[in-house]
């Protein structure tokens, strides 16, 4: 064969940098055909790459709030941040570091408290501004600078992932009425703010509001390499802080929104591996807030199986199955991919008729459940139908206790009596022959210390009766076998 010469334009890729270098260059057929090997599968390799950046670099609305108040709390005068509606796809945790004002009888501004209220000018209208009916935090000024006021937390992002943090904050005082309402609280050329923190992810920014700003709502957003970074737990906790510690630097918080990026991943509850003909049972890792679209693929391609948040599948055959679902977050766009996992079904034990069965509880309780009485006893039978027990009544002749069918390797049962099949080793005195004794076992039921339960010896068990938590003769149902 003719060694045929061509000219090839050769991609060098710099991954990292995602950098293309062209180069012309003259190959043998040879060189040609590896090349385009090599061509095919750093193609693949950066369609692939792509795909997962697309799949997690979007970021979504994870948590926030307008502070308007959740079901039920509507016609409240105010509320506590437990009584707050949230958005996002997780909620987060919001802390006040301040005392709720219970009554709004004192000056709100006299001491450190909080109140979550439509309008600020409903806590005090002799000096707070009308800001119209927009629900917000509102924090009075601190006893001394730089005092947490709450704490923001949200969780089950991307670690290492930038979150985007909004944040709107509202100078509460009325510029017009403290001069001429209240001559002296004078607030004329006086500040307020917040700082936010985040210590473990060296986040620390200021909302400033000068004097200016009085009146005002003042809406910051942080993002890209000014946003929040979210630490290897997949945490993002910020602090808000007051900035000033005057009575005129009472402060408003109308708006918290991080945006972030998360992972969706499926799981099965039943692990990797499964039973042929047994369900499976998804459900995302963490339950984001949502509408979800599941997809199995056993092989003919990937076909939708439920738009729950959970999903049960039942597998047909010994084989591999894949799963995975898209995500649409509550507040609209971006739809996300989550991973896929699979799950591999084999062939269990045969059921009746030799069929492949699933797998089903075979084993339960249990050492048994004790009659009124004390004189027979409910159990588990596995020996007929190991796939199918049944649970039967035997009785016994010593009451509140019983054997095992199997015993304990060198144990004898402790009847509870001087004589009998299997004499205890004990005294004459009737109390030490109840509790059992070095090479000795029982199932009891009902135990008490020394008086007998419903006049049933066999329910004596002295120093054994404290292995249920139980104090002397307070024999408890809860407590039905040992």
């Amino acid at each position: 064969m003719k060694n045929e010469t061509t000219t090839l334009t050769l991609i060098t890729v710099n991954i990292t940098g995602m950098f293309l270098k062209l180069h012309t260059i003259q190959k043998s057929l040879a060189t040609k055909i590896f090349i385009s090997r090599l061509l095919f599968l750093i193609s693949i390799f950066c369609l692939t790459s792509t795909f997962e950046s697309q799949l997690f670099a979007q970021k979504i609305l994870v948590a926030g709030t307008d502070f308007d108040p959740s079901l039920g709390k509507e016609g409240e005068y105010y509320i506590a941040t437990d009584n707050i509606k949230q958005t996002g796809v997780l909620p987060a945790t919001i802390n006040s570091l301040y005392p709720i004002n219970k009554d709004l009888l004192d000056a709100f501004r006299s001491k450190e408290q909080y109140v979550i209220i439509k309008n600020p000018v409903m806590i005090d209208s002799s000096i707070y501004k009308d800001l119209g009916a927009d629900y917000m935090y509102v924090a009075s000024p601190p006893g001394s600078g730089n005092s947490k006021i709450m704490n923001f937390t949200a969780s089950d992002m991307v670690p290492g992932s930038i979150a985007d943090l909004t944040v709107t904050a509202c100078f509460v005082i009325d510029p017009v009425k403290t001069p001429n309402n209240d001559p002296v609280l004078n607030c004329v050329g006086k500040p307020t703010g917040v700082k936010i923190i985040s210590q473990a992810n060296s986040f620390d920014k200021n909302i400033q509001l000068d004097a200016s700003k009085q009146g005002t709502c003042t809406t910051l957003v942080f993002k890209d390499a000014e946003g929040a970074k979210v630490d290897a737990s997949g945490n993002v906790n910020l602090d808000f802080t007051a900035l000033q510690s005057n009575e005129c630097s009472v402060i408003g918080i109308s708006k918290i929104e991080l945006r972030g990026e998360v992972k969706p991943e499926p799981v099965s509850v039943q692990g990797a591996e499964v039973c042929a003909g047994e369900q499976i049972l998804l459900k995302p890792k963490v339950p984001y807030n949502g509408t979800y679209a599941w997809e199995a693929n056993d092989g003919g391609g990937w076909q939708q199986i439920g738009t729950t948040q959970s999903v049960a599948y039942e597998t047909k055959a010994e084989k591999k199955y894949q799963f995975r679902f898209t995500f649409k977050p509550n507040g609209g766009t971006p739809i996300l991919t989550s991973k896929e996992i699979e799950v591999i079904a084999v062939k269990c034990c045969d059921g009746p008729g030799g069929s492949a069965s699933s797998r089903v509880a075979i084993y339960y309780d249990d050492f048994g459940v004790a009659n009124p009485g004390g004189l027979s006893y409910k159990v588990w039978d596995y020996e007929t139908d190991p796939t199918n027990p049944k649970q039967i009544t035997k009785n016994t002749p010593y009451p509140y206790r019983w054997t095992l069918d199997q015993p304990p390797v060198g144990a004898v049962f402790n009847n509870g009596t001087i004589s009998g099949p299997n004499p205890p080793l004990c005294t004459s005195n009737a109390n030490d022959c109840q509790a059992p004794h070095d090479g000795e076992y029982v199932v009891a039921a009902r135990l008490t210390y020394e008086k007998m339960y419903q006049g049933r010896v066999g329910s004596n068990m002295v120093w054994a009766n404290g292995v249920t938590c139980t104090t002397g003769d307070n024999a408890q149902i809860a407590y039905d076998h040992s």
